[in-house]
C-alpha cells in the first residue's frame, strides 16, 4: 500500500484481488478521515458476514447476483453492469450484522463501508429501484460535466442516528464529475473502478492532482476543494462515502466561488 499525503491510497487493482476480504482502509488508519473501507470476493454458494461491535456498516453490492441479510430480513439483487444499474445496499448499527450470500455461479462482489457509532437503530435495505438517480450536469456546458448521481441515503431517507452518507457516481468517458470543483467540511472517501479496467482519469484535491486508476481510493478531508475527470474512452466510477462530524452533519457542498459562475444560466458553453 501507498499513501500519498495521506490522501491517495493505491490498493492492488480490484481484477486481481484475492477471495474473501481485503481491507484497503481503517477509521483508525487515518484518524481525520475516520471511515473503514474494504472490498470482498465471494466465490459461488460461499457466504460472508460483515459487521462490527464499535462501527455501523454499509454493504453494497458492486457486482455478482446474491442476497444481503441482515435481521432475519434478505434483499436479493443481482447486478452485472455498474453503468446501467444501482447498487442494492444493507446498512445497520453497530452490534448487528450483514451476510452476504453468492447464489450466482461466477464471483460476487461487494463493498464494505463502515464509521465509529455506538447509536442503534432498525437496519435499512434499500433495492436498486430504491437509490435516487440524479442526472447532473446534463443540458449545460455542451455536457462536458455531465454525469449520474446516485444517492442510496442521507438524512432525508436513512436513519438519523446514522454517521453516514453513502451514493454512487458514474462519470462518462471524456467528462467531468464533481463539478463545478466544490467543498465541503465532512470528509469522505471516493472508490474508483473503469470500463474498461485500464481506463483512468484525474482527481483534484485542492491544488494537487491525482492519476487514478482502477481500485484507487481518494480520502477528502479539511475542506478541500475536489473535481475529477476521466480519460475518453473510458466510463469512470466512484463510491463515494462521507462521514457526519459532531455537530456538523452533511447538508451538502459548496461550489468553489471561482468557478461557480458556470451554473448560471447566462454562462457561455
Amino acid at each position: 500500500m501507498q499513501i500519498v499525503g495521506l490522501r491517495k491510497i493505491v490498493r492492488p487493482r480490484g481484477a486481481v484481488m484475492e477471495k474473501g476480504f481485503t481491507s484497503l482502509l481503517g477509521a483508525a488508519q487515518v484518524p481525520e478521515v475516520g471511515l473503514s473501507f474494504g472490498i470482498c470476493k465471494i466465490p459461488a454458494g460461499a457466504s460472508y458476514t460483515f459487521g462490527s461491535e464499535e462501527m455501523e456498516t454499509a454493504v453494497v453490492a458492486f457486482d455478482g447476483k446474491g442476497e444481503l441479510t441482515c435481521g432475519g430480513r434478505s434483499l436479493p439483487f443481482e447486478r452485472s453492469d455498474w453503468i446501467t444499474t444501482a447498487a442494492t445496499v444493507v446498512h445497520c448499527s453497530s452490534g448487528d450484522c450483514i451476510q452476504g450470500q453468492n447464489t450466482g455461479t461466477d464471483l460476487l462482489e461487494v463493498f464494505v463501508v463502515q464509521t465509529p457509532n455506538s447509536q442503534s437503530f432498525v437496519p435499512r435495505f434499500y433495492s436498486s429501484e430504491d437509490v435516487q438517480i440524479e442526472h447532473r450536469g446534463k443540458g449545460i456546458l455542451q455536457d462536458t460535466c455531465y454525469r449520474i448521481v446516485r444517492l442510496v441515503f442521507d438524512d432525508s431517507n436513512g436513519p438519523p442516528e446514522s454517521q453516514l452518507v453513502l451514493g454512487e457516481v458514474v462519470n462518462f468517458p471524456g467528462r467531468w464529475s464533481s463539478y463545478p470543483p466544490h467543498f465541503h467540511p465532512q470528509p469522505e472517501i471516493y472508490y474508483y473502478r473503469f470500463h474498461p479496467a485500464q481506463g483512468y482519469g484525474h482527481g483534484e484535491l485542492g491544488k494537487q492532482v491525482f492519476k487514478i486508476e482502477d481500485g484507487d481510493l481518494l480520502a477528502i478531508t479539511s475542506s478541500r476543494v475536489h473535481a475529477q475527470v476521466s480519460a475518453p474512452g473510458y466510463h469512470m466510477y466512484y463510491l463515494w462515502a462521507i462521514r457526519h462530524l459532531d455537530n456538523s452533519r452533511y447538508q451538502g457542498f459548496t461550489f468553489d466561488p471561482a468557478h461557480a459562475w458556470i451554473l448560471e444560466e447566462t454562462a457561455p458553453s
